[in-house]
């Protein structure tokens, strides 16, 4: 681990917003900065919702070879393989969540957040004791944030992001950074 003085220094001359708790494992000592500020997550706010996906099929509500073809309601702006499909798949909920880990794909994690939805997924977090940990909004309506876009996806809306993506990238102000509960925290 580094000595703190180093940590320390580092997350100071950071020009954004930093948070970070560690511990090492063969001592047993730990530091923090901000370690209860909850900072926004981006991909990371993926594995809540692979979390939510594996609980209900362990518990039997739904079952990970459940079908589902992918809906023209979602944003295709965003990573991964599924923004270029020409055709509506029909996949696997396990294989949307392969593309959703293994290849951050985030029309693939907006089919999940879809379907298990954002209270539910929040719920098990707060029945785990993650009560600063959220996963609040679709990553289509996350991107939508950044260039103050709001409601239902469409081709449309996904042109004017990518337009304003192209200008310059969003300001730390921005909402899409914001720490509050209702984005995409941790």
């Amino acid at each position: 681990m580094l000595p703190i003085r180093d940590m320390d220094a580092l997350t100071k001359a950071f020009e954004g917003k930093a948070s970070f708790w560690v511990k090492d494992l063969a001592t047993g000592s730990s530091h923090s900065y901000n370690p209860d500020v909850p900072m926004p997550t981006a991909s990371v706010c993926k594995v809540p919702v692979m979390l939510e996906l594996f609980r209900r099929a362990h518990e039997g509500t739904l079952s990970l070879d459940e079908r589902r073809t992918l809906s023209g309601k979602i944003s295709r702006h965003g990573s991964g393989v599924l923004s270029s499909m020409a055709d509506a798949p029909t996949m696997t909920l396990r294989d949307y969540c392969r593309l959703m880990i293994t290849v951050s794909d985030d029309i693939a994690t907006d089919v999940l957040i879809n379907l298990l939805t954002p209270d539910a997924i929040n719920a098990t977090l707060e029945s785990m004791g993650f009560q600063n940990t959220r996963t609040s909004m679709t990553m289509g309506a996350w991107h939508y944030s950044y260039a103050g876009i709001t409601g239902e996806p469409s081709p449309e809306k996904d042109r004017v992001l990518a337009q304003v993506f192209a200008k310059s990238p969003p300001s730390l102000d921005n909402p899409a950074y914001s720490s509050a509960l209702t984005n995409n925290v941790a």
